[in-house]
C-alpha cells in the first residue's frame, strides 16, 4: 500500500508517473534520488553561478522512501542565498497541481522566479549568455511535455552556460517500446493475449496508439540530432550508450562528463554534465573520486 505524506492519498501501487494523482507531490526512487540531488548540489558549490534555472521543478518537497525531503528548489535556494550577491533563481514547473505545492506549501518564503509552464516556452528567453548560468533539467522521462532537443543544443552553445540533464532509464524503456510496436502487425502480434477484442487494425490497437505517442515525444527529446528519428534504428543499447549518444552534440562546445546514478549499483539515472569551467570539471573529477 502506497500514501502519499502530503495529501494521505493511498493507492495499492506507487504511481507510474512518480507523481501524486491527487495533489501533485513528486516521488523519488529509493537512494538514487539522494545521490542525484549530492552531485546537484557539488555542482553548484563548485561554481559560482549567478542565475540557476530549475526547469522541471516538481513539489519542493520529494516522497522517497516513506519520508519528504528537499527537493531541488530548496536545495538550490540554500545555496544561492549562501553567495555573495545571491545567486537568482527561476523555478519552472508545467503541472499544475505540483506548481500549486512548489509555491504556495513547500517554497512559499523563497525568493526566486516561479513559472507555471512549458519550460521549451523560456529557457532561451531567460538565458542570455552574459553570466555564469547553470540550467538543470531533471525531467520525468523524457518530460511532459518533451523537452526540445534543439533548445538543448542552443542552450549548450551559449556562452556561460551550463546544462546539468537527467537521462532517465524510462526514456530508453520507451524507445524500446516504441520501436517493438511501430513494426508489428496483426499476423505478426508482440502481445497477443492482447488482441482479444479482435480490433480491425493495428491503428486501432491502444498499444500501437501508445507506441506513436511515446515516438512523437523521442522525436522531439531527441531533435539536437541532425536526424531526431534516427533512434528507431539503434535497436536494443545498454542504457549509458543511449545517455552517451545524447551527449555528443553537446560536446562541439562544452567539457561533458556522464555520472551514474546510483554510482555502485543498478543505474536508474545518468547525468550529462555539460560545461564551459575547466576549474569546476577539475573540482568535480577530484569530488567523484
Amino acid at each position: 500500500m502506497w500514501k502519499c505524506l502530503c495529501c494521505g492519498k493511498t493507492l495499492d501501487v506507487p504511481p507510474e508517473a512518480m507523481k501524486c494523482p491527487n495533489c501533485g507531490l513528486t516521488l523519488g526512487r529509493t537512494e538514487a534520488t539522494k545521490e542525484k540531488y549530492n552531485i546537484l548540489r557539488k555542482i553548484c558549490e563548485l561554481n559560482d553561478y549567478a542565475l540557476i534555472i530549475d526547469a522541471c521543478a516538481g513539489s519542493g518537497k520529494v516522497q522517497v522512501n516513506g519520508e519528504l525531503i528537499d527537493g531541488s528548489p530548496l536545495i538550490l535556494s540554500e545555496i544561492s542565498t549562501k553567495k555573495m550577491p545571491p545567486a537568482k533563481c527561476v523555478y519552472i514547473e508545467a503541472d499544475p497541481k505540483t506548481f500549486k505545492l512548489l509555491k504556495w506549501k513547500f517554497c512559499r518564503d523563497i525568493d526566486a522566479q516561479f513559472i507555471q509552464g512549458d519550460c521549451n516556452k523560456y529557457l532561451l528567453k531567460l538565458v542570455n549568455g552574459k553570466i555564469p548560468t547553470l540550467v538543470y533539467i531533471d525531467p520525468f522521462g523524457f518530460g511532459i511535455p518533451a523537452i526540445r532537443g534543439d533548445i538543448v543544443l542552443k542552450l549548450s552553445k551559449t556562452p556561460n552556460t551550463d546544462l546539468l540533464i537527467n537521462f532517465s532509464w524510462r526514456i530508453a524503456r520507451e524507445m524500446g517500446h516504441a520501436r517493438k510496436y511501430l513494426s508489428c502487425s496483426i499476423d505478426n502480434c508482440p502481445s497477443p493475449s492482447n488482441m482479444g477484442a479482435k480490433v480491425r487494425s493495428c491503428d486501432e490497437c491502444p498499444t500501437r496508439k501508445r507506441a506513436l505517442k511515446y515516438a512523437e515525444d523521442l522525436n522531439t527529446w531527441w531533435s539536437l540530432r541532425d536526424d531526431p528519428t534516427e533512434w528507431l534504428k539503434w535497436g536494443n543499447l545498454k542504457d549509458d550508450e543511449y545517455a552517451r549518444r545524447y551527449a555528443e552534440p553537446l560536446r562541439g562546445n562544452n567539457r561533458v562528463q556522464i555520472f551514474p546514478v546510483p554510482k555502485f549499483a543498478r543505474t536508474t539515472y545518468h547525468l550529462i554534465f555539460a560545461t564551459k569551467f575547466e576549474t569546476l570539471k577539475t573540482g568535480l573529477l577530484k569530488w567523484m573520486r
